[in-house]
């Protein structure tokens, strides 16, 4: 599936722009996914989840049956996004630059995608990168100590 035309297009405005820092539930977590401006393709290959799984769980957020529905492999995924969207956003990085970070290719990993990473189970691999993207250590710094980074084959049409 080609989810290319749905990245970067949000769905919903940003409805605080700003991450709950003790968001409990996955769907507080997800809403302040939303509100950051993630669209659904996004949070879909971070959290190695199909499209229709999270569209799914757009849909259900105003559903009172909503906890009776879930996917525990999104639930995972988005989980891990929050966490490290969360620290980038108390280290005063700006909600469009967590996004870019995220979604963009970086130095940090060897020009490889955040997300992609992320899809693949390199969460402690990232928190590292993000971590030292946040702290202003330069990649070079980074990769010196870290050593060298998994190659994750990025799906098709991304």
């Amino acid at each position: 599936m080609n989810i290319i035309p749905r990245l970067g297009r949000s769905l919903e405005s940003a409805a605080h722009g700003r991450l709950r820092p003790f968001a409990i539930s996955t769907r507080e977590k997800f809403e302040d996914l939303l509100g950051l401006g993630m669209t659904s393709a996004e949070i879909a290959l971070a959290s190695d989840s199909s499209l229709r799984a999270v569209e799914d769980r757009r849909r259900k957020l105003k559903d009172p049956a909503y906890m009776q529905t879930r996917s525990t492999k999104l639930d995972l995924g988005i989980d891990a996004l929050y966490s490290l969207a969360l620290m980038l956003e108390t280290r005063k990085i700006e909600p469009a630059n967590i996004r870019a970070w995220l979604l963009g290719r970086s130095a940090y990993l060897e020009e490889q995608r955040p997300a992609i990473l992320l899809s693949a189970g390199e969460f402690d691999l990232v928190r590292e990168a993000a971590i030292a993207y946040a702290t202003s250590e330069t990649p070079g710094e980074f990769l010196d100590k870290r050593g060298p980074i998994p190659r994750v084959a990025e799906p098709t049409g991304v």
